[in-house]
């Protein structure tokens, strides 16, 4: 008999499939044993350091993402506040320029009517006295009667200094019209030199027509001529009542006498052409 161990049959079938795991995977083995004997698994650090970096990374991300989600809210809110203090600093602007510009509008108004108050008291005694062409007797209208004007004072006060000056009516002509509607200019033909020194309150007086005025053309009546004065006031302003009605001052009827000059002259060329 052999002193060798018999090795069973059975036992040899259960043993090859284990040999053959090692002689396949001998390092995974070697590694596990090694790890058995030096409790780490080496070969895992740089995949732990990785999977560290990575975490590290991603927590810095996150944190940076929120400090920037923070700053982005915090600017959003004071963008918001500004528009905010924007928009009540536009309404605030827009409620002074209405109150200033209702204030000037007040101002100005009330500039007008101490203007108009003024104008009024100034032009009062002089709205009452009146001047127009027609007869000496008022119920004689033929042409070989007196003609002339009638100054009417019906204001409480005297009025002094009364000059008196007849324009004769100039047509137009042609439908045309001026600014105050009328188709018609007066054109001064002069007067008696010598004023008439009072009128008194709630009088009138009567100046003839001159004869060399009178005579300028055939016809005489109150479709040929219209008067002016010129008088003062009992506060000692001199005042225009001018061939067709409208009160002025004299500085005012300088100017619009030199308008209507240049009106007639202008009116003459064309007539000409």
């Amino acid at each position: 008999m052999s002193d060798e161990p018999r090795v069973q049959p059975g036992c040899s079938r259960r043993l090859r499939p284990c040999v053959l795991t090692l002689l396949a995977y001998p390092p995974t083995i070697l590694s596990v044993g090694g790890s058995a004997r030096h409790g780490v698994a080496w070969g895992d650090v740089p995949t732990w350091l990785l999977a560290l970096v990575s975490l590290l990374a991603l927590g810095a991300a996150v944190l940076a993402y929120r400090k920037q989600s923070q700053e982005v809210r915090d600017q959003a809110e004071q963008l918001s506040l500004q528009s905010q203090q924007l928009a009540d600093q536009k309404r605030v602007n827009d409620e002074q320029v209405r109150l200033m510009a209702l204030q000037e509008q007040e101002l100005r108004a009330a500039q007008d009517e101490r203007k108009r108050q003024t104008t009024e008291r100034r032009e009062a005694q002089a709205r009452q006295v009146a001047a127009w062409f027609g007869a000496e007797i008022p119920t004689l209208t033929e042409p070989e009667d007196g003609w002339g004007a009638w100054i009417r004072n019906a204001s409480l006060l005297p009025v002094f200094d009364v000059r008196v000056f007849f324009h004769f009516v100039q047509e137009l002509g042609a439908g045309r019209v001026d600014a105050r509607g009328l188709s018609w200019y007066p054109i001064d033909r002069g007067g008696p030199v010598e004023p008439v020194r009072v009128i008194p309150p709630g009088e009138k007086r009567y100046v003839e027509i001159p004869g060399a005025i009178r005579n300028m053309v055939d016809q005489c009546d109150v479709q040929t001529y219209v008067v002016a004065i010129h008088f003062t006031d009992a506060a000692g302003i001199r005042w225009v009542r001018d061939g067709r009605g409208e009160l002025l001052d004299v500085s005012v009827e300088g100017a619009r006498a030199r308008t209507e000059a240049n009106w007639a002259a202008t009116s003459s060329k064309s007539a000409n052409i």
